[in-house]
């Protein structure tokens, strides 16, 4: 869309969105109370692509060999899983997890393992369900009534379709692999691939890494009882009614909105708030920092600089994530001091407060997030970072709200 020269949200309807909000205006900060990590040696980690905790404290980490397990001090404590075929074994490594009450569910890409508290498996689910040109799904992320989030694998003729669509379904399927039916359709907000030589890497711009992106290749990441999916929903970069101060000839800011959705896994809307926003141009600046953090992010650097193409504006929303408490966590765009803007709303899509992240970074590329947030809450935040020399480390920090 085409943002005009003087456009905004009528100010009743941004009135109304702010209407009963007790809103902290500057941003909250995050004061450190553990980490956790090492180079080598039994508390090493080598990568943190999911986390959770269970009552006690203990941390579940899902490393290449099995899951890690540490006490709330940071101490190793005996993994859970080792690589394999048999029961308890992961044919790929464990990739995802999280505790459902007294059992911890764990995925490798082929099936999902449900273990009890001793560590023992259970049972696992698995099946391979091929669903037209979307792909062909192994069952993911566990839901609240024991049907599952896909985990979808491409080849051959599926590619094409799902790299070119504009929005794709969300699918549940059962315990034996059917399609039950579509929780809802989730769609991007900026350019999801580039195309150089033969390949197509991700865009820089679209940031959908770690947890939001596993949820079946889309940006879209499920609550953590699995009652629930959390998406963004529609963009308006130019909203089409006029505000009263557009209509009397004075100046305003440009505003858009865009939508924050929370679906129930029956497909019922349990939230559906419109947010207002300002569109950030992607300027010649921009572009150019882009292009030469990309390029310099990938073999074939001078091939990579020239493939790269930008949107107009940048996308509002980076990264979701569902909090425990039932919170909504929204990384911001990209700003040009390149810090981590979250913004909290809360059940009601009421934007609570928000947090600024300046220091550390979570991956080798320049445009990742300072913090990986695995997990959150209106009191403290989980995240990974890397250490100087690339290990990942945990983090655990207390949020002091300024207001």
């Amino acid at each position: 869309m085409k943002l005009g020269a003087r456009l905004a949200i009528p100010l009743l309807l941004f009135a109304s969105s702010l209407s009963g909000q007790a809103v902290c205006r500057p941003p909250w900060k995050l004061e450190e109370t553990f980490r956790m990590g090492a180079v080598d040696g039994p508390a090493a980690l080598t990568s943190v692509q999911d986390f959770d905790l269970d009552r006690e404290g203990r941390m579940y980490v899902p490393q290449t060999f099995g899951v890690a397990v540490f006490d709330a001090g940071g101490r190793p404590l005996a993994p859970i899983g080792r690589i394999g075929q048999g029961p308890g074994e992961f044919e790929v490594g464990a990739r995802w997890l999280g505790w459902r009450g007294d059992t911890l569910w764990v995925t490798d890409l082929r099936s999902t393992h449900f273990f009890n508290r001793d560590g023992n498996e259970a049972y696992k689910v698995t099946f391979r369900t091929p669903v037209g040109t979307e792909g062909t799904f192994a069952p993911r992320t566990p839901l609240a009534d024991g049907s599952f989030l896909g985990d979808r694998s491409l080849s051959g003729n599926t590619i094409g379709p799902f790299m070119s669509a504009e929005r794709l379904p969300l699918l549940r399927f059962s315990r034996a692999g059917a399609v039950l039916d579509t929780i809802a359709w989730a769609s991007w907000s900026a350019p999801r691939t580039v195309k150089v030589g033969g390949g197509m890497l991700d865009h820089p711009l679209q940031d959908w890494s770690f947890r939001a992106l596993g949820e079946s290749l889309l940006p879209v990441v499920a609550t953590p009882d699995g009652s629930a999916v959390v998406l963004i929903g529609d963009i308006r970069e130019e909203n089409e009614a006029p505000s009263l101060l557009d209509l009397i000839g004075l100046p305003v800011r440009a505003l858009g909105s865009f939508d924050l959705l929370k679906i129930g896994i029956g497909g019922d809307t349990i939230l559906n708030s419109t947010l207002p926003f300002e569109p950030k141009p992607v300027t010649k600046a921009w572009q150019d920092w882009l292009r030469e953090a990309f390029s310099g992010s990938y073999a074939g650097a001078a091939e990579a600089r020239e493939a790269i193409t930008f949107p107009e504006f940048l996308p509002p929303v980076r990264q979701i994530v569902a909090g425990q408490d039932g919170t909504v966590w929204l990384l911001r765009e990209l700003r040009e001091d390149r810090a981590d803007l979250w913004e909290i709303y809360d059940e009601r899509g009421d934007l609570t407060g928000s947090v600024l992240i300046t220091d550390g970074r979570s991956a080798p590329r320049p445009w990742s997030p300072r913090l990986q947030v695995l997990r959150a809450t209106l009191d403290e935040v989980w995240g990974t970072k890397l250490d100087d020399l690339d290990a990942p480390t945990i983090h655990r920090y207390r949020i002091v709200k300024s207001c």
